[in-house]
């Protein structure tokens, strides 16, 4: 994964070379080579092999307000985007058109980030911020 495919406030696992391992949060900046990120008092630069994109999960769309409604759809409370499970590993993000009775895809994801970069195209960009991981 590259700094370039990130955005500020994207959810992210980061190495602490600790005993806490892989722990989620937010991107603070994005450079050329690296990211920057709030850990412990400060901004703190972590390089390429120090991230790692959050696999995004049933259990975390459902700690976000999406709701299993079934033939692995989840939609969020306002009803107006959903994401669809496809397989174990890839969701389809959509918008609903009620004007109009439709659907229309938004975007492949696999990851968290991908989620929130999607939402901020449909003009949820508070949801996409202030996801719980």
């Amino acid at each position: 994964m590259k700094p370039q495919e990130l955005m500020i406030n994207d959810f992210v696992f980061v190495d602490t070379l600790s005993e806490y391992g892989w722990i989620p949060t937010k991107v603070r900046e994005v450079a050329e080579e690296c990211i920057l990120v709030n850990l412990g008092e400060g901004k703190e630069e972590v390089d390429n092999s120090a991230f790692k994109p959050i696999p995004l999960t049933a259990e975390i769309l459902k700690n976000n307000g999406f709701t299993d409604v079934g033939d692995g759809y989840y939609q969020n409370e306002e009803q107006c985007c959903g994401v669809e499970l496809l397989n174990t590993f890839m969701f389809y993000v959509y918008v609903n058109d009620y004007d109009n009775d439709e659907c229309h895809d938004v975007a492949q994801v696999f990851y968290v980030h991908q989620l929130q970069h999607a939402l901020r195209l449909v003009e949820k960009s508070e949801m996409a911020d202030n996801l719980k991981i």
